[in-house]
């Protein structure tokens, strides 16, 4: 065991690997079956180990400014959790208006749903954000575009994640896989950002949590048909409409991400990170 964590301290990319396959494999494993609290209890054990591993690439760099410049982080992400909550406010609107029956355990289900979702945004930002970019800062520390290497492989990595056990056996599967991954890298690529400014992982995972948990409102609060599966793929005419709505996700978050680089991109020494991180 001493040579195992004697070699994460010395190779941070084995470090980072080992922390994403553990929680990939944790996920797999571990049926919550849509419990809420089972779900985030999961999710709050699992950024508990992400910062045992993040520890081992970074030591204390990236923990010890857990509490740095996080009004910042709001002020940068606030259009985004705006759109949420309009998104979340229409759903709702039009579920009272189309008299949807309310869930009989609503409240209950909109508190443990907040809880499962700051969990869920934590652990992802710890994962496949700070985890990921800096075992690649640490181990390629030396190539001058390594953030620009980080952007890439994290963003695809954390976009991958969402649909990898989706099997593709169709097109119309392939297209959502597809337009999944994109729409969620580009959403992971502007939260990079923040992270890359700030280095507040906490902040960026609680306000991720915020925005996933506003654009879930309506089936928080509403009584829903049960899908034929759980995964993000269907097939059939409702195939193309969900392509469409990628489609759209891709745009809003590839204008989100444009706008954010634009407000911070220019303030950032991409050369003294490099050398400092």
């Amino acid at each position: 065991m001493r040579k195992l964590i004697d070699y994460m301290m010395t190779h941070p990319l084995f470090a980072g690997i080992a922390g994403i396959m553990v929680a990939i494999f944790s996920i797999k494993c571990c049926n919550t079956a849509g419990d809420s609290l089972s779900e985030g209890i999961l999710r709050m054990l699992l950024v508990g180990t992400m910062a045992f591993f993040l520890y081992f690439v970074s030591r204390e760099k990236t923990l010890q400014k857990c509490g740095v410049e996080t009004g910042y982080v709001v002020k940068v992400m606030s259009p985004l959790l705006i759109t949420a909550a309009i998104l979340g406010g229409l759903g709702t609107a039009s579920g009272l208006t189309q008299h949807t029956p309310l869930r009989p355990d609503w409240i209950a289900n909109f508190f443990l749903v907040l809880f499962e979702m700051l969990f869920v945004g934590l652990f992802e930002e710890t994962a496949f954000r700070a985890l990921i970019n800096d075992s690649i800062v640490y181990q390629f520390r030396s190539f001058k575009h390594v953030f620009l290497l980080s952007a890439i492989l994290s963003s695809l990595i954390f976009g991958y994640v969402h649909v990898m056990f989706v099997p593709v056996n169709s097109p119309i599967i392939a297209g959502q896989v597809v337009g999944k991954t994109i729409s969620t890298a580009l959403f992971g690529l502007a939260s990079l950002f923040l992270y890359w400014k700030t280095r507040n992982i906490w902040a960026c995972g609680l306000l991720h949590g915020m925005f996933d948990f506003l654009t879930s409102l309506p089936s928080i609060l509403f009584v829903e048909e049960q899908a034929a599966n759980s995964s993000y793929a269907v097939e059939g005419s409702e195939g193309i409409v969900v392509i469409v709505v990628y489609v759209i996700d891709i745009v809003i978050n590839g204008l989100i991400c444009l706008q954010i680089w634009k407000k911070i991109g220019k303030t950032m020494d991409f050369e003294e990170m490099r050398e400092n991180w």
